[in-house]
């Protein structure tokens, strides 16, 4: 079965721990000088990254991430997160309409850049000297990868109030969002990844339209045949996150599978990085025979390939997201997604939905889960896969993009139709 040591984090040596507390703490400070000098010297503007002939072409800047311009090109290696891949896209995207394009750093407090803009993407929610940049008919738009940082903040808070309520012990609330959100809240268009839900939570501080698209998985994904899964899958669930498992909801299925020691859970997530959360459920993650702390793995490792043969689903009951890659990377494997209406995933005709986040509504939907007929798991793993091929694919989030970009255009027409 796969599984890591369980309960490594204590039973490892004295020495190991302290080395990977001395590497954690030379990594933070050399991440700390390197914040420090940005802020000071700023981040460097990659300007005309697709090549463009700049003459009598708009210009558009995207605040994003600019890691995939660093490369040169002949020295790329396979880049597998979608956020460095997506990044390259959308600025592929604005070159193909017609804009050269320049980005700049996220993180950067100021941004320097020595042109004017017709339009400008921001990831960021603040102002970061956008103002400056812009022109009277420049298009502003806010690129969401969450929630409304509003909701959000007060979903993870929630949570933990609700586990202190529960277990009497307070754990460190990870993943707070900025609630200062000037760029938003003047922003002519908010594009953010999810569905109609994570759109709607962006209209409590923006009056501005709200378009939404989907992430993506990736096509080199194992796939496991729904013929050639184990016995007994649909007892078997596989949760894949990342950090603040209170907020991702760990913390519910550790209490819910604890009651059932006939149904299995699978924990691959970074909750080694929260030795706050895995005090507080010791016993349930590292002294109960169902549940198997695996810890964080990659979607190309064998782990990843044996789990997806053995689960039937992936589950998260998350409080706040965008849409989460790791839950549409398992669908491209055929994993039935079990999920909150909070991760932005519309399940219907493939897996199930929370009705809420309830701890008897969680553990009456697993248990639901768990009955389910071979067929009807081999059937849904089947239309799970190919709703990530239609919708969760890379073709999908382009198509997407150019009918928003082509919006985008046509408003900016207008603008300047206005002003002649």
């Amino acid at each position: 079965m796969v599984k890591n040591q369980i309960g490594a984090i204590y039973k490892d040596s004295f020495g190991k721990r302290l080395a990977r507390v001395f590497k954690r703490v030379v990594k933070n400070i050399h991440e700390d000088v390197q914040t420090h000098l940005h802020d000071v010297f700023g981040y460097p503007v990659f300007y005309n990254v697709c090549k463009r002939v700049p003459d009598g072409h708009q210009r558009a800047l995207l605040v994003y991430v600019t890691e995939p311009f660093k490369r040169r090109t002949g020295a790329r290696r396979p880049v597998y997160q979608q956020n460095i891949l997506q990044s390259r896209q959308i600025a592929s995207i604005l070159d193909q309409h017609g804009f050269v394009v320049d980005v700049a750093d996220v993180r950067s407090r100021h941004i320097r850049a020595g042109k004017k803009y017709d339009l400008v993407i921001s990831h960021s929610v603040e102002s970061n000297g956008v103002q400056e940049v812009c022109t009277p008919h420049t298009v502003r738009v806010y690129l969401a990868t969450g929630m409304n940082h509003l909701v959000h903040n007060r979903n993870i808070r929630r949570r933990h109030h609700r586990m202190f309520k529960r277990r009497a012990v307070e754990t460190f609330i990870r993943q707070l969002n900025s609630e200062e959100l000037p760029f938003v809240r003047h922003a002519d268009r908010v594009f953010g990844f999810g569905n109609e839900f994570t759109a709607g939570t962006w209209h409590e501080i923006s009056q501005s339209p709200v378009y939404c698209f989907n992430n993506y998985g990736f096509p080199h994904t194992v796939f496991r045949d729904p013929r050639l899964l184990v016995a007994n899958a649909q007892r078997n669930f596989f949760f894949f996150a990342s950090g603040s498992q209170v907020g991702k909801g760990l913390d519910l299925l550790l209490e819910v599978f604890t009651k059932h020691p006939h149904l299995h859970l699978f924990v691959c997530s970074a909750f080694e990085r929260e030795p706050d959360f895995c005090r507080v459920y010791r016993k349930e993650m590292f002294e109960t025979a169902n549940i198997h702390p695996v810890g964080i793995i990659h979607t190309r490792s064998a782990e990843y390939a044996d789990l997806v043969a053995r689960c039937a689903f992936v589950v998260l009951p998350s409080s706040a997201e965008g849409q989460p890659g790791s839950v549409v990377q398992c669908m491209w494997s055929g994993l039935i997604p079990i999920v909150t209406k909070e991760t932005g995933i519309d399940t219907k005709g493939i897996g199930l939905t929370f009705p809420d986040d309830e701890l008897s509504s969680i553990e009456a939907t697993i248990l639901e889960a768990s009955e389910k007929s071979d067929q009807w798991v081999g059937e849904h793993s089947r239309m799970t896969r190919e709703r990530a091929e239609a919708e969760f694919s890379v073709e999908a989030f382009e198509l997407r993009w150019n009918q928003l970009i082509g919006e985008v255009k046509e408003v900016l027409r207008q603008r300047r139709a206005a002003r002649v």
